[in-house]
């Protein structure tokens, strides 16, 4: 899961909207590297905060209880993941430390985490239906008939 978020995270970076986005020759911000840093930060919110979602209620349906702590750690790991690429990007550019590099992720991190309570809330609203709708497939992959309606 965490592997997931980082690499969210990284494909939004690919493609200019992640938490450096400097790929994209895009300066937002106004050139200032702080706000720079801020807003390209930002930018990349609705794609990871979504993406959290859904990894989030996928795992509340198959992982149900344990669900929990294997988001909890999967966020943390993420969060150290983003500061650990943003400080390997830094070395690699040379460019300076800001609190920005810092903070963002972090920023980013928390809100993770919140979206995925609201993701495994999500999930135990709709168990049922997840249920209903994976023994209807396990019965359809036995080859046996799908039930009429």
């Amino acid at each position: 899961m965490a592997a997931t978020f980082w690499f969210t995270d990284l494909v939004g970076t690919w493609t200019g909207t992640g938490s450096l986005g400097y790929l994209s020759k895009e300066l937002p911000g106004g050139g200032e590297p702080s706000a720079v840093a801020r807003s390209v930060g930002m930018r990349e919110l609705p794609l990871v905060l979504g993406v959290v979602f859904a990894t989030s209620v996928a795992a509340g349906h198959r992982l149900r209880g344990r669900a929990r702590p294997a988001l909890t750690t999967a966020v943390l790991a993420f969060t150290g993941g983003v500061l650990a690429t943003n400080q390997m990007f830094l070395r690699h550019w040379n460019a300076p430390q800001l609190p920005e590099h810092v903070y963002v992720p972090v920023v980013i991190g928390v809100l993770s985490w919140c979206v995925t309570r609201l993701g495994l809330r999500y999930a135990v609203r709709t168990q049922d239906r997840y249920d209903a709708l994976y023994a209807v497939r396990v019965r359809f992959r036995e080859g046996g008939e799908p039930p009429q309606s």
